[in-house]
């Protein structure tokens, strides 16, 4: 369906006020047209893969191909902005927590994703997810993140894989700054009967391993589930970092709220030039 000039100019004006901190304001305006033309869930971006679309100025409000008579009304910087969640408190002036400095990145990032005319694959391996999941552990519940990333099979074709698991209850490692942990040299001599004595000082496992040995919560994730010990809940929430927009990462949560300015948004962005194992690594 193609908008008409006179709701283009309410979402660009409704775009104005969003960014100039009267953000309550935004779906009002939006509102205020022809609600055969456009409304709250409509602009709402409900799936991942139509903020992708969005982001790519590929889809219109509708989830239409975007139309050359589309883009001479709104041009794609004008689009990218309402990516983004305007009820950020950085974003309102009238907030305490207002940033200028994070307004400005914001900026800067639209402009070189505009200027640059860069796009996030639709196949990218370069996207990060966490799923915030609710699991028992030892018949109590508790939360984890974990965190998927996306697997090339072929040229058009990936998968979602588990990288990495984190809770507080899967970190088993303790640093031993004695160095009196070791299991001793003669100890052949005793038909390693000291190793029974290491093994029982549970808390520091890792100081009888080899030298560069690496811990890997995901494998003890996985001991755990398969004796049981975890049984998987519910999936409560979801958020995905993209790096293919170079020297940022931005951060994708879905707002579930009333209005226009909802659904999957944009949370934030930061400058970096990590690679997405890089993040993985620094969590």
């Amino acid at each position: 369906m193609v908008l008409t000039n006179k709701s283009i100019f309410r979402i660009l004006l409704s775009l104005f006020l969003a960014f100039s901190g009267s953000l309550g304001s935004m779906g009002q305006e939006v509102l205020m047209g022809d609600k055969n033309i456009l409304s709250d869930y409509d602009i709402r971006i409900k799936q991942f893969n139509e903020f992708i679309d969005r982001f790519n100025f590929l889809t219109d409000f509708k989830g239409e191909k975007v139309t050359p008579e589309f883009k001479l009304k709104v041009n794609r910087s004008e689009y990218l902005k309402i990516l983004f969640n305007l009820q950020d408190s950085r974003l309102l002036k009238d907030k305490s927590s207002f940033s200028q400095e994070y307004r400005d990145m914001i900026l800067e990032f639209i402009r070189q994703v505009s200027n640059d005319s860069i796009y996030i694959s639709k196949y990218s391996d370069k996207i990060i997810a966490n799923a915030k999941t609710r699991i028992k552990y030892k018949n109590e519940p508790k939360d984890i993140a974990m965190y998927l990333n996306r697997e090339a099979l072929t040229k058009n074709r990936i998968k979602w894989v588990i990288v990495s698991v984190y809770a507080d209850f899967l970190d088993i490692v303790k640093e031993d700054t004695t160095m009196v942990r070791f299991i001793p040299p003669n100890s052949h001599e005793l038909d390693f009967m000291n190793v029974k004595r290491a093994m029982d000082d549970k808390d520091y496992l890792v100081d009888y391993a080899k030298t560069g040995y690496t811990y890997d919560p995901l494998s003890v994730f996985f001991f755990n589930i398969k004796n049981g010990t975890i049984v998987m809940d519910y999936v409560s929430e979801v958020e995905y970092f993209i790096f293919d927009v170079p020297g940022w990462c931005i951060k994708i949560k879905d707002f579930n709220r009333s209005g226009s300015n909802s659904g999957w948004l944009i949370d934030n962005i930061w400058k970096t030039n990590d690679e997405p194992i890089h993040f993985l690594n620094s969590l």
